[in-house]
């Protein structure tokens, strides 16, 4: 046997066992390749989860801290109107008794003693005060002194914003929003409510549209009833 066919026999078989160990071990390679770049991928998205889980943690403390605080500004006297509050708990108290509402606007001054300072109607003779639910007879002071008594400040730290509000729905339904403003926990009161539903002749019109919520349900033609009413918000500033 010639050297060269020693050197092709001895190389030959190595070079068929590299071929036959390459065959059989490259597809678990390519099997451990494919499962570091899942890995890969799935650590990537653990640490993606993480910090989402984190951020909802985060912001689900904020929110709690958040309703905390709301609670603790319904349950007392506010010191700032937070109108904002005040027409998010509104639209809750509607969806939930199936009312409408038109707006709360600004109530028109032409109305005289309708639209009067509720905090008037609050004093008592001798300095006390009655509960903003029950309006008492209007304190007036004499014509010569209204200078020096829109000028005094008010015993009892409050005060207060009007707002008059427009809401449209069945009548069961409507006395059904008034009871959740009886219960709502903030210190408002109402006043000069009607309810009235568009008149359908010259007559009717007349009559109906005397009133806020006529005039409102006449404007709009609307077939369900229309309440309108003054919402007085009491706040305690600083």
């Amino acid at each position: 046997m010639t050297r060269f066919q020693r050197n092709a026999m001895v190389f030959g078989s190595l070079a068929l066992g590299l071929t036959v160990f390459g065959a059989l071990t490259y597809p678990a390679y390519l099997d451990a390749e494919r499962e570091q770049t899942e890995l890969t991928t799935k650590r990537r998205e653990y640490q993606t989860i993480v910090v989402k889980m984190a951020e909802r943690d985060r912001l689900g403390n904020l929110k709690r801290g958040l309703e905390s605080d709301i609670n603790s500004l319904r349950n007392a006297v506010p010191k700032a109107p937070y109108l904002d509050l005040l027409m998010l708990d509104l639209e809750r108290m509607a969806k939930e008794s199936n009312v409408q509402i038109l707006g709360l606007e600004q109530p028109a001054k032409e109305n005289g003693a309708a639209e009067s300072n509720d905090l008037e109607d609050m004093m008592l003779s001798g300095g006390k005060t009655a509960p903003a639910i029950k309006p008492l007879p209007v304190f007036r002071a004499p014509p010569g002194n209204a200078a020096k008594a829109a000028e005094a400040p008010n015993p009892l730290g409050l005060k207060q914003i009007s707002k008059r509000l427009f809401v449209s729905g069945e009548y069961q339904n409507i006395i059904a929003f008034v009871k959740h403003l009886e219960s709502y926990q903030r210190v408002i009161s109402l006043k000069d409510l009607s309810v009235a539903i568009a008149a359908t002749d010259n007559s009717a019109s007349n009559s109906a549209t005397k009133t806020a919520a006529g005039e409102r349900a006449q404007k709009l033609k609307l077939d369900r009833p229309v309440m309108s009413f003054l919402l007085n918000v009491y706040y305690l500033p600083e």
